[in-house]
């Protein structure tokens, strides 16, 4: 855990890379109730299962991004285009070990509940786009939702 700021960008930006994504207790107890029947899920389900964090969100694109084929031109601009990708059997394997938001601040109380607050503004804000964007029959409308929704991930990586 990070306890005193780095001198530069580049200590800031190598930590950063480096640092595990956590995510919430009650994803990963999604995941793994998911995992148990395997041969039932799509991507669709697992979209709904990941879009409710936004932290978790950010990891599946990341690693989607991250492990882009070169011979595919587009990159996978919402989950459920990242999920389709990638399969459902990679994901699992992908996703096997996650780290709990929870355990990583229970001991700091006040800094689960800033995350929590951030977490909370960034899911108004998205809704917010994503009325919006179907009010005004915006055909993006689920990209737009999702970027709304990782404005704030740089505030909630750093609680």
């Amino acid at each position: 855990m990070l306890t005193r700021p780095f001198a530069d960008l580049r200590g800031w930006t190598s930590f950063l890379r480096s640092a595990p994504i956590p995510v919430y207790r009650e994803t990963i107890a999604a995941i793994e109730a998911a995992r148990q029947d395997e041969d039932e899920v799509s991507p669709s389900m697992l979209a709904g299962i990941v879009q409710e964090d936004a932290l978790m969100t950010l990891k599946v694109l990341a690693h989607v991004s991250q492990r882009r084929p070169a011979r595919v031109i587009t990159e996978s601009a919402t989950v459920r285009s990242a999920l389709v990708q990638m399969g459902v059997a990679p994901f699992f394997r992908a996703f096997s070990q996650l780290a709990c938001v929870e355990d990583m601040l229970g001991d700091e109380p006040k800094l689960l509940e800033g995350l929590k607050e951030v977490d909370t503004r960034a899911y108004r804000a998205a809704n917010f786009a994503l009325y919006i964007a179907i009010e005004r029959g915006d055909r993006d409308a689920e990209v737009i939702q999702e970027a709304s929704l990782l404005h704030e991930f740089a505030e909630m990586l750093l609680w």
